[in-house]
C-alpha cells in the first residue's frame, strides 16, 4: 500500500468513527441509518469500521440521511408531542 492510500485509508477510518458516534449519540441503529440512505447495510458496516472507502455521492448520501434523522431525533427529545406527530 502506497503512503497515499494509506493516509487516505486513515481519513476513511477517521469519518466512519465519527459518523458512527454522532449515529450512537441520536440513538440511530445502523440499519435504520442505511434504510434511510439507501445504502446497504454492509456499506454502512464498512465505512463505520474504516475497512474500505465509499464513494462520495455514497458518503453524502450517509451524511444527509444521518443529518435528518439527527435533526428528527433532537425534536422529539425537545417536545415529545412534535415527535408524535412526525409518526403519523
Amino acid at each position: 500500500m502506497s503512503q497515499q492510500e494509506d493516509e487516505l485509508s486513515h481519513q476513511w477510518s477517521l469519518e466512519g468513527a465519527y459518523t458512527e458516534s454522532v449515529a450512537d449519540t441520536f440513538g440511530i441503529p445502523a440499519k435504520e441509518l442505511a434504510a434511510k440512505s439507501g445504502v446497504h447495510p454492509s456499506t454502512i458496516s464498512r465505512f463505520y469500521s474504516g475497512s474500505k472507502p465509499i464513494k462520495d455521492r455514497t458518503l453524502l448520501r450517509i451524511g444527509v440521511a444521518l443529518g435528518r434523522l439527527a435533526e428528527q431525533r433532537d425534536r422529539q427529545k425537545k417536545s415529545p408531542t412534535v415527535g408524535a406527530e412526525l409518526k403519523r
